[in-house]
Order: structure tokens, then sequence, then C-alpha cells
């Protein structure tokens, strides 16, 4: 077991780290718990098999790589049980009381069997969500449950043992001490091996933005045991006799044990599973960049960055009014078309991203030609997001879109003081944040002419 635990850790930590390794991601970290049927799932030949109720409890961890989609993985406590109920049997085989074969016999009434066990599971599955601050959730992926302890607990209300010597066609019903005669009220308990369990995995449910760190997940998940865990053969027979202790009868789990039925030897079951179906509530806190959206736009402010060191520059000679009062009429249409030209926004960014890929700059190059061309005007660079992030990071990635902008504009030769940086985080969208390919449009930076 202590291996075991090893590689369930090293695991994580490897896991982890490697995720870590990315930008401007987003990890969750979560404590949870289910609740409901957890049962094993297995159909016994000859009694009843009634569900047990039992749950979960653990740790996640969560690597979101887009807004929407994230892989899971942690280590969860498992409770499992069930109940198995028997009316009556006789059976019989034979023994070796140490001087002669017999026949021992036994019947018994109302047996109640009660197991339970418990697992450390490893989830890995994969995670869905929608945007916005309530979101719909859905995961679905395997588990590796590791049994940890498996106990029983069987009940006898009354047992008739006796032992029949075909050799003289006699049945004995005493003595008591060679384990003989009428026994009442017998418990017993024991433990039985399994083997890990693999099983498929699914929850869904709605994720509830607490705040800018904390979520609260209610759900309802559903693990289904694929292989069969049963690790010893069913060769035991429910009372073994002992010859050297008659009296001391060794009692076995139903789970491994076999009756004769029609001249042949049956097991109670031949196939086991763990099986749960329950209500989940989660308690995530997330960490890193966000990626969750906040979308309450009328309340978010805007920020204003002056980056213009000198607005009123006397090396400029002439006022930007005195220029366009120079200008004749054609040369204004021709300037307010150009105009117009740079006020077209830059969009097509990624998410998270801040600095420009090759088309961007090849638009901004077509600008920086026009902006040369009209040294006299002033422009404000402003810096606008889609819906996803909270309120801060929001306002902040659209700052530094606008300042990377701006920054490669003074690089290729336009002067600071006629930059302003402002970010309007997602506050102003083009089109509806409903898709990826509308949050690129919004994703995007504008030059607005300046006219103060």
């Amino acid at each position: 077991m202590k291996i075991k635990i090893k590689i369930i850790l090293s695991s994580l930590i490897f896991i982890y780290s490697f995720t870590t390794k990315g930008q401007n991601v987003h990890h969750e970290f979560s404590i949870y718990g289910t609740g409901g049927i957890s049962t094993f799932l297995h159909k016994p030949s000859i009694g009843k098999s009634a569900v047990g109720f039992g749950g979960n409890t653990g740790i996640g961890y969560t690597f979101f790589f887009s807004p929407e989609w994230g892989i899971t993985t942690g280590m969860e406590a498992m409770f499992v049980n069930r109940n198995y109920k028997l009316s009556s049997l006789s059976d019989f085989y034979s023994v070796y009381d140490g001087t002669e074969d017999f026949e021992f016999r036994y019947t018994l009434k109302n047996y109640k069997e009660k197991q339970w066990s418990v697992f450390i599971n490893i989830p890995l599955m994969v995670q869905y969500q929608t945007t916005g601050k309530t979101k719909f959730y859905a995961a679905a992926g395997g588990k590796i449950a590791f049994p940890v302890s498996s106990k029983y607990t069987g009940k006898y209300e009354e047992i008739i043992t006796s032992a029949y010597y075909p050799q003289y066609n006699v049945e004995l019903f005493q003595p008591y001490f060679r384990g003989l005669g009428t026994f009442e009220d017998i418990e017993e308990k024991g433990s039985v091996k399994f083997k890990p369990a693999i099983m498929l995995s699914a929850e869904a449910g709605i994720k509830w933005k607490l705040s800018d760190k904390w979520s609260l997940y209610t759900g309802v998940s559903i693990d289904f045991g694929l292989n069969n865990i049963l690790k010893e053969t069913q060769n035991h027979a429910l009372m073994g006799y002992n010859a050297e202790q008659p009296s001391n009868y060794h009692y076995n789990s139903m789970l491994v044990s076999k009756y004769t039925q029609d001249g042949n030897s049956k097991s109670f079951t031949d196939k086991m599973a763990p099986m749960m179906i329950g209500v989940k509530i989660k308690l995530a806190f997330g960490a890193g960049k966000p990626v969750e959206a906040e979308k309450n736009k009328d309340k978010r402010p805007e920020i204003l960055f002056i980056t213009q060191k000198d607005k009123d520059d006397k090396s400029l000679g002439m006022k930007g009014n005195e220029v366009e009062a120079q200008l004749t009429n054609d040369e204004k249409k021709e300037q307010e078309l150009e105009i117009a030209l740079l006020t077209i926004p830059v969009s097509s960014y990624k998410f998270n991203q801040i600095v420009l890929d090759d088309v961007q700059k090849t638009e901004w190059n077509a600008r920086i030609k026009i902006l040369k061309n009209y040294p006299h005007l002033h422009f404000i660079v402003e810096g606008h997001t889609c819906d996803m992030g909270s309120l801060n990071v929001n306002i902040n990635e659209g700052l530094l879109r606008a300042e990377t902008v701006r920054d490669y504009l003074i690089t290729n030769g336009i002067e600071s003081y006629r930059l302003k940086i402002i970010s309007k985080g997602d506050s102003v969208p083009i089109v509806p944040n409903i898709s990826e390919s509308n949050r690129r449009i919004n994703r995007r930076v504008v030059l607005v002419p300046d006219k103060k």
C-alpha cells in the first residue's frame, strides 16, 4: 500500500509541475464530497442483494487550458457497501474427522451479510464549462480505485449441523463438542481481497461564482466499475468444518463461497464491481490567470492612462487647429477618409494574447504611414477584451494591449506625446460574446481621435 501511495503522489506532482509550465493559464484547486448510492454491483445466484449508501470525499486539481475546457485529477476516498440476505440454505460436503470420512451437512436460516470497503481513487477527467457568472459544467473520464480495506459481517439466526456416515447410513446431530447440533445468533467478521477497479466516471451540474477566486459546484456524479474486482476464487464453503476444533467453524463471506445445487457446485456470485451515483458538492479556489467571465459591465470603470509627455510642445510650431484651418475642402475630405481608416479596429486577438502577431503588425504598419502624414493629430489608443475574465483582469489586459500598440507605434516613428492609452475592458463589445469567433472580434485595439 505504501508503494501505491508513493506512485499516486508522484503522479499528482508530475501532472502539477507539467501543467504549471504554461503561461496565462488557470489552475483550480478544490475539496468536495459526494453522497448517495455507493454499492457493489453483483447479482447473487441465490438470496437477495440490496444496495448500500455511502459516498466519497477528496481533493481535486483542474488545469484549464481554455475558458471552457480543462483536465481534472486529484485523490479521493470512496466508501462502498452492500447488504445480502439469504432466508435458508441446506448444503453438504465431504470431510475427514481424523478417523474416517463423513458428509458434513448444515442448514442455515436468515443469514445476513453486510459488505463494506474503502477505496482510494485517482480520477482523470475532461471538464467542459460554459461562460458567465453561473455556468453549466460537465465532466467525463475514468478513475482507478485502489482497495484499502474490505470487510464483511455475517449474522446467522440459526444453524443446524449434522454428520452423515454413508458407510453406516447414520446421521448424527450431536455431540455438541463435535460441532453438531443447533446454534443460534452467530456473528462472524472477516475481510476479503479485491483487485483495483477501473471505473467510467461522469458528472454534470452548475458552477456558481462566489468571487473572483472562489466557486461552488453542485451537481450529480456517477462512477461505474468495468472490471471484476474479486481476487479470490469461490471455492470455500459458507461454513467450513474444522477437524481439529470441530465446534469452531470457519465462516466465510458469500463473495468467496460456493454451495451445492442439483449435485453441482455453484458460486454465490462470480462477478463484482463498485458503483456510485449521488449528489456532489465542491468548493473550488482558482489560482493563476482567471478565465472566468463576469458580466457586470454597467459597473465597470473606464481607466485612462495619459502618456503624453508634452501635449503642447512648443517645438511643434503650429497647433493642430491652425493646421486644419489651412486645409482646402478636398484636402479635408481626404484627411477624413484616411483618419477613418485609422480608426478601424485591429482585432483577432487570441485569448490572453498581448504581443502583436505578424498580421496585426502589418495592419499597424499601414496605419503608421498615415499617422506620419498628420503629425498634428493626437489619438487615444483603446484596448478592449471579450467577456472572459474578472473586472480587474479585463481592465489590466485591455491596458496591456493598448500599451503594447503604443510602444510599437513609438518604436516605428510616432511621437509619444501624440498618444494616450485607455482600457475599456469588456465594457464595449462590438458583437455579443456568444462564440469564440465573436470574442476574437471584441478582443481589439483601436485608435480614437483625441479632440481635447
